[in-house]
């Protein structure tokens, strides 16, 4: 029984002695590291702590599901990828434990009891006969002195051969010299680091966050909307190592929670201290692009005995309390803003020519982020998205290519949603500035898509003379009175052929008119959310005129027919906007003007691009007072000050491991036996290094023409 326990006692040690052998060997802290650098690559590709509907979308079910297992859209807090950066760091500290001992021992040791039929093995020797006065003792006291002027270390032996009798014969004196060992000094620095800098990881990852939280059985909120109804099932204590959160406040009130996201969920992490915030800044460049961000605060501590004051800039965080507070980004809070409603739909289609209705309803007053129920349809709700002040967009679709080869400043523009009974959203934004695109035209854009994952598609609506869209509204609902229509087609028939018999006028009116009927009949009569000719066979006002054309005239002069039609139809919609400026006592527009004659052109098109849109109202910005909520990103890293001693670390042992060169040098001297009382010396010289360079060669040709006082060529 005493033997079998003894037998199985050494089984273990010798189990613990391999396993330290496995977990201290520098292949397996390499292989752990490879799996450390792929799974990195994997958290660079996969998007991070993005929402579970969008890696549903993009990656489908199982990728999804795979990557929820194996924590893969946070991986750099997952279980696995936290307990291989432990053994690494295990590993290598081990590694280090183990080896430097061995590297500081072969840094002092000179090597002076190497064999000296060894020196000729050595990838640089030299073999010679050298003739000096004095016995090998002075010769090599002389050469030593000349290497430790050199740089080198040096330190001489006397080699006696063996008794005999009672007499010891002398042989002759080995000079072993170094230079360079220090290098070594380069991979204990770097696995130093390894170690430093992993630990540091350990101590700034979410791991002590989770434990906290098990120990105090709080459970994470599935979501930020969840956190925000019940945040106090959710709030740790203030005794969290580390954590990285956002904090979001409003100009002038506090904060003093951070939200923590991590692959769990979100909690709530209390701060040592309440953030004020009493003015946000922007700065932008002259072409409207931000420049900077940056929010004034006050720092109060718990017991309001002490109030700090603060700027907090992109790339000029605040520090205090052992926290660093970082500007993240901003939002909407809120913020007034004034909404024209411009419905496409006249009020009333039949009315009166004399008796025209008001061009716009009254502006709308709401809030970033509210929801209005829309007058018409009355089944529909507005919500507003945002704003986004002066920002310089890409907008697609839409060449801009033409505005000197640069993009041009789109101003501000508003994201809203129009959303039907059935909850089905159609999104918009539309800008507040025009822009000259390659027609020469300005342009109003109001974009729209009817999923997010689409590109907007945007209308252009020309501005007018006065610099907005009234002209074209006017025409707009001019086109959709028949009455109107008709004295337009009479006024335009009258001036086209001032000369002609009343028979002729007559026809060319009618088909003037005909020519308007047919190009307003693709149009929604009814107020809705997507009108029905947005259907992929919708055809637009000008499809129908082709179709007409297609139909009723010869193939031969359909192209003559449309040149015409086209002609006609421009030209009738302007004697329809001169009507519509009269009814609003304005002057008429001057015909022969080349920015009229653009305006028409561009109206014509926006026109019959008007039944592609899916709403029958857009809205403009009329007033906007920006009211903001800073998002402060509020870190605390106590392994940062292990993190960035064993960067330095890091770079100081790569650099020495790359730029230092070990070279270690013997110089045996003794005198031949025939010749013991002449001056004549046998020498071998020998060098060896780290590295096969050029720069050895050249060194020790120059070592050998210093001791032996001629250039001499050796073996390699």
């Amino acid at each position: 029984m005493a033997a079998g326990s003894i037998d199985q006692h050494h089984h273990w040690r010798a189990h613990l002695r391999r396993s330290y052998r496995l977990l201290s060997s520098m292949p397996f802290a390499i292989a752990l590291l490879c799996v450390l650098a792929l799974a990195s690559v994997i958290g660079t590709v996969v998007p991070q702590h993005a929402p579970a509907a969008q890696y549903l979308a993009d990656f489908g079910p199982l990728w999804a599901s795979i990557f929820a297992l194996l924590q893969l859209h946070a991986i750099y807090s997952a279980w696995w990828f936290m307990l291989i950066l432990a053994f690494l760091t295990l590993s290598t500290a081990l590694c280090v434990l183990r080896n430097a001992p061995k590297f500081i021992a072969g840094m002092r040791r000179y090597q002076e009891h190497i064999r000296i039929s060894s020196l000729k093995a050595m990838p640089w020797h030299v073999h010679a006969q050298h003739s000096h006065p004095e016995p090998p003792q002075q010769l090599a006291t002389q050469w030593a002195q000349q290497l430790q002027n050199a740089g080198w270390r040096v330190r001489l032996q006397e080699r006696r051969s063996k008794h005999t009798g009672t007499q010891d014969v002398f042989t002759g004196w080995l000079v072993a010299a170094k230079r360079g060992t220090g290098h070594r000094w380069g991979y204990i620095a770097s696995h130093s680091a390894i170690v430093l800098i992993g630990l540091g990881g350990l101590i700034d990852s979410d791991f002590w966050l989770r434990m906290q939280a098990q120990w105090s059985n709080i459970a994470p909120a599935a979501s930020f909307e969840a956190l925000m109804q019940t945040p106090q099932a959710h709030r740790l204590s203030g005794n969290t190592l580390a954590y990285r959160g956002n904090v979001l406040v409003r100009e002038g009130t506090r904060a003093s929670d951070a939200i923590v996201q991590t692959a769990n969920g979100y909690w709530l992490q209390p701060l040592p201290f309440e953030i004020e915030l009493r003015q946000f800044q922007r700065e932008q460049y002259a072409t409207g692009a931000a420049k900077m961000f940056t929010s004034v605060v006050r720092i109060h501590d718990q017991d309001h005995a002490q109030a700090d004051d603060g700027l907090i800039a992109v790339n000029a965080p605040l520090h205090t309390h052992g926290l660093s507070i970082y500007q993240s980004g901003f939002g909407d809070s809120g913020s007034p803003v004034q909404l024209q409603p411009v419905p496409l739909i006249a009020s009333s289609h039949n009315a009166p020519a004399t008796n025209p209705q008001p061009l716009l309803p009254a502006p709308l007053h709401a809030k970033v982020g509210q929801q209005l129920e829309m007058p018409s349809p009355a089944e529909a709700r507005l919500e507003i998205v945002g704003i986004e002040e002066a920002a310089i967009q890409d907008v697609r679709q839409v060449d801009l290519t033409a505005v000197n080869s640069a993009r041009p400043a789109l101003g501000s523009s508003m994201l809203y949603r129009i959303r039907d009974a059935a909850g089905q959203a159609v999104e918009f934004q539309n800008y507040t500035h025009a822009i000259t695109l390659d027609d020469g035209v300005p342009v109003y854009l109001f974009g729209a898509r009817t999923a997010a994952q689409e590109a907007m598609v945007f209308w252009r609506l020309p501005q007018d003379a006065d610099g907005g869209l009234q002209d074209f509204v006017r025409l707009l609902h001019a086109m959709q009175n028949p009455a109107m229509r008709a004295a337009a087609a009479a006024h335009y028939a009258q001036g086209d052929l001032p000369h002609a018999p009343l028979a002729t006028q007559t026809q060319l009116a009618q088909s003037s008119q005909q020519v308007l009927d047919l190009f307003v009949s693709a149009w929604p009569t009814t107020p809705q959310v997507a009108p029905a000719s947005t259907s992929a066979h919708a055809a637009t006002g000008l499809e129908i005129l082709s179709q007409f054309i297609e139909t009723h005239v010869p193939t031969h002069e359909q192209t003559q027919a449309a040149n015409m039609m086209r002609r006609v139809l421009t030209n009738t919609l302007l004697e329809l906007l001169q009507q519509a400026r009269a009814l609003a006592h304005l002057p008429a527009r001057d015909p022969q003007s080349p920015q009229t004659q653009a305006f028409m052109q561009a109206a014509v098109a926006s026109l019959n691009d008007m039944v592609l849109y899916p709403a029958t109202v857009f809205y403009t910005l009329r007033n906007f007072t920006p009211v903001y909520t800073s998002v402060l990103l509020v870190s605390k890293a106590p392994g940062r000050y292990l993190v960035y001693p064993g960067c330095v670390l890091l770079v100081v042992g790569l650099f020495i491991m790359l730029f230092v060169r070990e070279r270690r040098l013997w110089v045996w001297i003794h005198a031949l036996p025939t010749q013991a009382n002449m001056d004549t010396h046998q020498v071998t010289i020998a060098m060896s290094s780290n590295r096969p360079q050029r720069e050895n060669s050249r060194e020790f040709t120059a070592l050998t023409t210093l001791l032996l006082g001629t250039q001499r060529t050796f073996d390699s």
